[in-house]
């Protein structure tokens, strides 16, 4: 939440900034950076093609002006800009990055990856590694795209980003795994919800009653009016044989949900012992 404060923020300064100079460069650069920050693709695209008339040549604003082309999935678009504005510099390093988010985008996926690897190999971004943990999937190799994966969090364990993809990628398939990147998750944002209440499940599902019991309860110091938590806090007291703390929790969050049916079984079982 406070990423996004500061993007709102710096959005509505450079936005100033620009209405006052429409022709700096900088503050056109930083407005489009913080539009992106935002998601606000469609925004920021805009934006970078009414730049474009004041800085036509501007090998920054046309990478941004490609780059989002392709994000919003005009690759052809994408393409033809690329040739026009990098036509005599093919063998750039980014130039072939764009490149390959368009051959990923057309699902060429032997094509992009090693125009993607390449980049990665000497820029190591969160954005590349996705990009080519993709195009394994794609390929039919999710063993190597997990692979890839977790060798860049030995290289960039801030990387929230991908350790939420693999944690989400061992979810239900290995337990351990999944409560390690959760964990890691949580080593970097301490108060993230969503990593607190999946570890708690994760725990819950492998017996780790009292490490469940701690995570959740962790979790509802932060809040307790969130029926999903609410919900794994109740299956987890009615395992550790509290069956009275877990009616409690079910039935609060049976009564702020807006899809009662999700907490239907847990409801019915808990309430009928």
């Amino acid at each position: 939440m406070q990423v996004v404060g500061k993007n709102n923020e710096a959005l509505k300064l450079y936005s100033r900034w620009t209405q006052a100079n429409p022709t700096a460069e900088l503050a056109l650069v930083k407005k489009i950076s913080a539009e992106q920050g935002l998601k606000r693709f469609a925004l920021a695209l805009t934006s970078v093609e009414n730049a474009l008339i004041h800085f036509p040549d501007s090998k920054g604003l046309q990478i941004v002006h490609v780059n989002l082309l392709i994000r919003d999935g005009q690759n052809d678009t994408a393409e033809g800009l690329l040739r026009r504005y990098f036509k005599d510099e093919s063998k750039n390093l980014v130039v072939q990055y764009l490149q390959g988010q368009i051959l990923l985008n057309r699902k060429n996926y032997k094509q992009s990856l090693p125009l993607l690897q390449a980049y990665y190999d000497k820029k190591q971004t969160s954005e590349s590694a996705r990009y080519i943990y993709a195009a394994y999937v794609g390929k039919g190799e999710k063993p190597k795209a997990i692979k890839f994966v977790e060798s860049h969090i030995e290289k960039a364990p801030d990387d929230i980003s991908n350790i939420y993809m693999l944690a989400n990628e061992f979810l239900t398939t290995d337990n351990k795994k999944a409560q390690l990147y959760f964990g890691k998750m949580l080593s970097i944002t301490p108060t993230n919800l969503v990593a607190l209440n999946n570890l708690a499940w994760l725990q819950y599902q492998n017996d780790q009653l009292p490490e469940a019991k701690a995570t959740i309860e962790r979790a509802f110091k932060i809040t307790d009016n969130l029926p999903q938590l609410l919900d794994t806090g109740a299956i987890i007291y009615e395992k550790l044989g509290d069956i009275k703390k877990a009616k409690a929790l079910i039935n609060k969050a049976y009564k702020l949900t807006d899809d009662q049916r999700s907490l239907r079984t847990n409801y019915n079982r808990i309430n009928a012992l």
